[in-house]
């Protein structure tokens, strides 16, 4: 087998494996306990007020613990 067709092979593999790997998970936002969906809201709220860019470091920094607590509410339920 020459290179090229060996180089071929080896990427047609990896684009199948790349291609099967791919998850989506989605959230009902009615899951959510009330005190979670209110949390969750402010932090779109946030996102909202600066989109479609991100919102400055000091916004960022100023409810990091809002962010914080809100990723590990989608680290628990997407476990």
């Amino acid at each position: 087998m020459k290179s090229w067709q060996l180089n071929r092979k080896v990427n047609l593999l990896s684009n199948r494996i790349d291609d099967s790997t791919k998850t989506e998970i989605r959230f009902d936002i009615n899951s959510f306990s009330e005190p979670e969906r209110k949390l969750l809201n402010k932090v779109q709220e946030i996102v909202d007020k600066y989109a479609p860019a991100k919102p400055p470091q000091d916004v960022i920094e100023k409810n990091s613990a809002l962010w914080y607590k809100g990723l590990e509410i989608f680290a628990r339920r997407a476990t």
